[in-house]
C-alpha cells in the first residue's frame, strides 16, 4: 500500500498482514525473555523498512477501520525494539509522538468531513440556483400559456358539499358485490 492508488489491497488483507506482524512481534518478545537467539523478526523487518511502511498508513483514509490494530502493532514493534539489543537509536520513537499522529489523524478527517459537507452545500446552492433560473426562463418563453390557462379556482366546478346518491333506485341486477365497482349497499336500519 505505498501508492494510495492501489486498489488490489482489501481491509481484511490489511487486518491478517497486521495481525500476522504483531503475532511475530510477540513471538520476538517472547524469546528475548527466554533468551533464545533464533528469532528475529524486527533484524528482518528492518531490511524492508517495515516500520516506516507502518508509520506511513497511520492517516490513511483506507486504514480508518484498523487504525487501532495498526497503533498497537506499530507501539509494540517500538517496544521489541527497545528490547532488542541491536535497536538503532533512531527507531526509537516515544509514544507521544504516536498519540499525536493519531490526534492528527482524527483532526485530518474532521476537516475531511466538514471540507465534503461544505463542497456538497456549494453544489446544492448552484443546482438549485440554475433550477430557478430555468424556471424563469420557461415562465418568461411560455407567458401566453400561463395567460391564457384558468388558475386551479377557475377550474373547480361547484359541486354541492353533500351528494347522498340515492342507491335504492339500482336494481338488484345492476349492483356489483365484489371488485373495484363495487355498489354500496343502502344503510339498514337495526330494529
Amino acid at each position: 500500500m505505498n501508492e494510495t492508488k492501489v486498489q488490489s489491497v482489501s481491509e481484511s488483507q490489511l487486518q491478517k498482514v497486521l495481525h500476522l506482524v504483531g503475532y511475530a512481534l510477540h513471538e520476538e518478545e517472547r524469546y528475548h525473555h527466554n533468551n533464545d537467539p533464533y528469532f528475529h523478526f524486527t533484524r528482518r523487518a528492518q531490511k524492508v523498512n517495515l516500520l516506516s511502511l507502518l508509520e506511513s498508513l497511520v492517516g490513511h483514509h483506507r486504514t480508518n477501520t484498523h487504525k487501532d490494530l495498526l497503533a498497537w502493532t506499530i507501539r509494540k514493534y517500538h517496544h521489541v525494539l527497545n528490547l532488542s539489543s541491536d535497536a538503532t537509536k533512531q527507531s526509537q520513537v516515544p509514544e507521544a509522538a504516536l498519540a499525536s499522529t493519531s490526534n492528527s489523524t482524527a483532526a485530518n478527517a474532521s476537516a475531511e468531513k466538514k471540507r465534503k459537507a461544505d463542497l456538497a452545500a456549494q453544489r446544492k446552492a448552484r443546482i438549485m440556483a440554475k433550477m430557478a433560473a430555468m424556471q424563469q426562463s420557461f415562465i418568461k418563453t411560455n407567458e401566453t400559456l400561463f395567460q391564457e390557462t384558468p388558475s386551479a379556482a377557475e377550474q373547480i366546478p361547484d359541486i354541492p358539499e353533500t351528494s347522498h346518491m340515492d342507491i335504492s333506485e339500482q336494481l338488484p341486477e345492476d349492483m356489483i358485490a365484489i371488485g373495484p365497482r363495487q355498489t354500496l349497499r343502502p344503510p339498514q336500519e337495526l330494529t
